[in-house]
């Protein structure tokens, strides 16, 4: 459990609180999406939805070395798998071209991952994630879902 990518997909894990957990990232561009997919056990759904908002905010506030460059291997391993197969490489190419105009190649999409530091991760968190509206979506038994209000009150903490 502790080569999990992430203190939240640990706490998910470790905790017993979900079947399933996923964090995505899609980018566009003009846009991007960012978010966490999960299938919590019964009743679980407001301790999990209080983990990801937490996590969140963590990134806005205070980001390890250690879960910075936790981060950074698995997405370097994430980059260099995804190019198994004729089909992943012309996904990623076409994706390359329509995001930036022309095919990044992994050496270039490495340096670029060695070059972030836990300031511009905080700094980027604050700018997207903090005090915004989060879009949430539950599908099937979600009496337990907290009422949105409270979810939108969860994105930003009070800083003394």
């Amino acid at each position: 459990m502790q080569h999990l990518s992430s203190r939240l997909a640990r706490m998910a894990a470790v905790g017993g609180v979900c079947l399933s957990f996923q964090t995505f990232y899609s980018s566009y561009s003009d846009t991007g999406l960012l978010g966490n997919y999960f299938v919590p056990k019964k009743h679980n759904i407001e301790d999990v939805m209080f983990w990801v908002q937490n996590a969140w905010m963590n990134l806005s506030t205070t980001v390890t070395d250690t879960d910075l460059a936790r981060a950074k291997n698995f997405l370097k391993a994430s980059v260099v798998g995804q190019l198994n197969g004729t089909t992943p490489i012309c996904d990623e190419i076409g994706r390359n071209i329509l995001n930036y105009g022309r095919r990044i190649p992994p050496s270039e999409w490495v340096a670029r991952i060695d070059a972030v530091t836990p300031q511009m991760v905080c700094d980027i968190s604050s700018k997207y994630m903090y005090d915004r509206c989060p879009a949430v979506v539950g599908i099937g038994p979600i009496e337990q879902l907290p009422d949105y209000s409270r979810v939108r009150s969860s994105m930003y903490w009070l800083r003394f």
